[in-house]
């Protein structure tokens, strides 16, 4: 199996920058900016790595039973990430450049 090229950052999420993508946020061990982001389950990771990639002008990576567009997901289905079996519902496109 061979892998396309991509980037990967040499640093991890700070809550800084998780905060500026997701808004407010409450972390374990919050009160440091610089701290890695944590509290963050794989739902809101997709979430992030979408929001991210709609700011920054690139094509979403993540789609939720075929809708890329975060927002989306909360208006027409509520609770998209509060169930664990829901994660068959994401689906990821490789093409994409946005973020994962």
């Amino acid at each position: 199996m061979v892998i396309d090229p991509f980037y990967i950052s040499k640093y991890e999420v700070t809550q800084s920058d998780f905060v500026d993508v997701m808004g407010e946020w409450v972390f374990n061990f919050g009160g440091n900016p610089t701290h890695p982001a944590e509290k963050v389950s794989w739902f809101y990771a997709v979430e992030y790595c979408n929001r991210r990639s709609i700011q920054e002008g690139l094509t979403p990576t993540y789609s939720y039973l075929g809708r890329s567009d975060p927002d989306q997901w909360y208006v027409d289905y509520p609770g998209w990430n509060e169930d664990r079996n829901n994660h068959t519902n994401v689906s990821c496109n490789w093409e994409a450049d946005g973020y994962r």
